[in-house]
This record gives C-alpha cells, structure tokens and sequence, in this order.
C-alpha cells in the first residue's frame, strides 16, 4: 500500500521522533547509573532495617535516649521535645535525669511504644504511640492518658504518631474526651499531610516526624549520623509522603 506525500511525511518525523527519545532514554539510563555508581544516591540503609512498628519505635527510641551510641547527648531529645512540648525550656536537660524505654508496660497490661522519663525539679513524661500501619485497640489511648495522670508525678504529653497526621478512632479515643485531654495529647505525623480530620481541630497538631530527622541532621556534627538521619528522612518521605 502506497503512503501519500503527507502521510510519508508525518511517518518520517514520528520515526525520527522516537529514534531520539529512545537514544535520549538510553543516554539517561547510562548517567543514572554512573552517577548511582559514584554517589550511590539509590542507597537507602533502611531497605536493609526491619521497619515494621517495632523497629521503628527502637530507633526513635534510640535516638531519643542520651545514653545511646549516637553519642549525641541529649540534642536529638531537645529537638523533639521542642518540636512537641515547646511551652518548656529544654536547653538544658541532663542526660543522667533521662530514662528511655521500648514496650513501657501499664497496669492495665498495655504497652506504650515508646516512654522517656525526665527525673528531676522539672519532671516530665513523654509517651509516644507509634501507629505507622497498625489500628487502635478499644479504649487504647484513654487508657495510656489515664495510666499516665495517675502516676502523680510532674506533668506529662502522650503523642500519636501516625503515618499522615491521622488522629486516633473513636474506639480508641472517644470525641466526648478529647477536650479534658486537650493539654495532655499531640498528633504528630511522620509525614505532614494536611488532610487532618474536622474532630481534631481542638486538638495540638505538632511538626512532623521529617521535620525531626531534618533537624537533627543539620545540627549534627558526625557524617554517619547525617547520612542515617537522611535515610531515615527519605525513607519516611517514600513510604508515608502519600498518605491520605
């Protein structure tokens, strides 16, 4: 079947069109790689690392603990508590008043993902629920705020911890409670969404989980801890960046 003129034409650029792109698409695949080659830009150590629900609360618990061999002192601890309770000077917390736990077991038999006790004049609490995957159990988090009040010494923040800024159920946080808590609960997302549900305006929305990572990096000294804290940003990003 003969082609017209025009109809040769038009088959002539889209040819020549495609034998571009493709020789453009195979000339990005070799930089891509020879870049990836010199800068291993593709590596992420947390593909490596168990990122479930527990093994995330350990290495935040990790860095939340002056004590840890991040050998940072305090600073990672600082930033968060600005972050979540900054009504409080924290500049000058001693890491020998720092306590940090995993899996702090209650009297009721739950356990909150991730506890950190400031001993001392100031005394302060901070219990974190990590829920970047799982759901709430009945009556979850008014259980560890009731838990946390009646322990009678000095004040206290339970923060939840979700992949988006999502808050807690009513099965798990009922909607006639939250304002008696008002003072004492924080939403913190590991990526900020901005997709808050309408029944958590009464509530204290913090800076995200990123925003931590970020911050410790740029106040960190050590490379190694720079390129971690940059892993554990981006791997957030990617994993929770879409939340709904």
């Amino acid at each position: 079947m003969n082609m017209s003129l025009q109809e040769k034409s038009s088959y002539d650029i889209e040819s020549s069109f495609f034998s571009e792109l493709s020789s453009s698409i195979k000339y990005a695949s070799i930089l891509d790689g020879e870049l990836n080659r010199r800068l291993a830009y593709e590596f992420n150590i947390f593909d490596f690392m168990r990122d479930d629900e527990i093994g995330l609360s350990q290495i935040i618990a990790h860095l939340l603990n002056p004590s840890a061999s991040h050998g940072q002192g305090t600073l990672f601890l600082q930033h968060f508590l600005h972050l979540v309770a900054n009504d409080r000077n924290w500049d000058h917390l001693n890491s020998k008043k720092v306590n940090v736990e995993t899996e702090h077991s209650t009297v009721k038999k739950r356990r909150i993902d991730i506890y950190v006790e400031i001993s001392g004049e100031d005394h302060f609490r901070l219990a974190i629920e990590n829920k970047p995957y799982a759901e709430d159990q009945e009556n979850q988090v008014i259980d560890y705020l009731d838990y946390l009040d009646t322990m009678m010494t000095g004040d206290f923040l339970l923060v939840y911890l979700s992949s988006g800024g999502e808050g807690p159920s009513e099965w798990s946080f009922p909607k006639e409670q939250r304002s008696k808590w008002k003072e004492k609960f924080a939403i913190m997302a590991y990526v900020a969404s901005g997709n808050y549900s309408d029944i958590y305006d009464d509530q204290r929305i913090t800076e995200s989980l990123v925003t931590w990572f970020n911050l410790c990096k740029r106040e960190c000294e050590v490379d190694r801890l720079r390129w971690f804290l940059g892993d554990a940003e981006n791997f957030c990003t990617k994993t929770f960046g879409n939340s709904k």
